[in-house]
């Protein structure tokens, strides 16, 4: 038993070593910390046992990563070796995922209804499951089926007998015949949206193997700007990313709005808001729009250091939301549009006089207007329209998209380097514990 304790003992020092926190090994040693415990301790007991903040932050993060690393090992041992191709119902999900989070206590989101919702949250109303477990099972359920294609027996009796054989590969012809296609059919729906499926992985190369401009990629891709199909290439692309905005963005409105409020006190004046508007008696939705575009004015001061000039908060905000009162002449306002002076793609508002109840959402790329059914729907095509596209975010607000890719998608490194306006914001915001 001495030895088994010993071994569990030298284990987790192995691991503060690796985490660069080092320093901590006499405390755990003090306090009898195995592997055991390491996987029990809550926040409440991290903050007894180190309470130095900066080594308890390194030490967290360290810490949760380390043991999300074993969900996947977790999800394969219950779902995927069970069956051939790992497909539980949602009541074994949901048992599944109460287990983790009660296995792994640090996992565990104390503003959620379940404490599992970025792992796992059932589908409803005909928006399908999300989460970082579910993604995972996808991406496990898709790689075993086409695992299990080329080991499939194509030459029985009963395929001889009917003349069917493997079909071979799709060629460059094959997928340009295909593309052809959708330059000219818009139905059936559902073919085309199986044709712009199977075509997203050449077209993401054709995309990238040169510098083509959006509109060259548009003459040659039309069908993207159809419904869902710039969210379809996303979730091709990065399924692990596909839903952050959804899953993210409710624990975020309110810590954003209080930072902003204390980085920028006149924020309602500059947002032409009511001076006399109270926060605590807005809708939920209200407050998601409120945080949408208090987000431009808390990176405004980034925005300054522009060779084409000075740029105001109220500039700033309408290049990433641009409100406008319900009674524009649309195909007016498209034809106004300059890229020069307001590049694309962005997000266009329409509402009343109060600009916190968003009527109608769409996002503008190359002057046309693809309508969304929110005004946070259009954020997130918007955002996934910039990588599918292949275009740079927008100069007057590339800490706004910045700030998304880093702390709401998580896509470190993809494509852009972080600033002190973004660092102040994601401290405050994983001080809240919402990062």
């Amino acid at each position: 038993m001495h030895s088994r304790v010993e071994m569990a003992d030298h284990e987790v020092l192995g691991l503060l070593e690796k985490w660069g926190v080092s320093t901590l090994m006499d405390v755990f040693i003090d306090n009898g910390i195995d592997m055991t415990a390491l996987r029990l301790l809550t926040e409440a007991d991290i903050a007894q046992l180190i309470p130095k903040v900066g080594v308890r932050v390194k030490f967290v993060e360290k810490w949760k990563n380390h043991f999300q690393a074993s969900l996947s090992n977790i999800l394969l041992a219950a779902c995927g070796k069970r069956t051939e191709i790992a497909n539980p119902g949602a009541i074994e999900k949901n048992a599944l995922f109460e287990s983790v989070v009660t296995a792994f206590p640090c996992l565990k989101d104390p503003q959620g209804t379940t404490g599992y919702e970025a792992f796992y949250t059932k589908e409803a109303k005909g928006c399908p499951a999300t989460g970082y477990l579910e993604e995972h099972l996808r991406y496990v359920r898709k790689h075993m089926l086409q695992k299990a294609k080329p080991h499939q027996e194509c030459t029985s009796t009963s395929d001889a007998a009917t003349g069917e054989a493997e079909q071979p590969a799709e060629t460059t012809q094959d997928h340009q015949s295909k593309i052809e296609r959708l330059k000219d059919n818009v139905e059936p729906a559902d073919k085309v949206q199986e044709l712009i499926e199977v075509t997203a992985s050449y077209r993401r190369e054709w995309i990238k193997n040169k510098e083509r401009t959006v509109a060259e990629i548009l003459r040659e891709f039309p069908r993207l700007l159809d419904s869902n199909m710039i969210e379809q290439d996303y979730h091709l692309a990065y399924p692990l990313s596909a839903d952050s905005l959804y899953d993210r963005w409710s624990a975020m409105v309110d810590p954003i709005i209080e930072y902003g409020t204390r980085m920028c006190p006149l924020w309602k004046e500059t947002l032409e808001l009511p001076q006399d508007m109270i926060l605590d008696k807005l809708t939920k939705d209200q407050k998601s729009i409120l945080a949408l575009i208090i987000v431009p004015v808390i990176f405004e001061g980034n925005s300054k250091k522009r060779a084409a000039g000075r740029s105001t908060i109220k500039d700033v905000v309408g290049f990433f939301i641009d409100r406008q009162r319900d009674i524009i002449n649309m195909p007016q306002y498209l034809k106004k549009v300059d890229p020069k002076t307001h590049p694309q793609p962005f997000v266009l508002s329409l509402s009343s006089a109060n600009h916190l109840e968003s009527r109608n959402a769409f996002v503008i790329i190359e002057k046309q207007a693809i309508p969304q059914p929110s005004i946070l729907k259009a954020v997130d095509v918007c955002y996934k329209a910039h990588y599918i596209l292949d275009c740079e975010y927008q100069q007057q607000c590339q800490g706004v998209w910045t700030f998304f890719e880093k702390c709401v998608y998580r896509q470190e490194g993809v494509k852009t380097r972080d600033n002190a306006c973004l660092r102040g914001l994601c401290a405050y915001l994983a001080h809240k514990n919402v990062l």
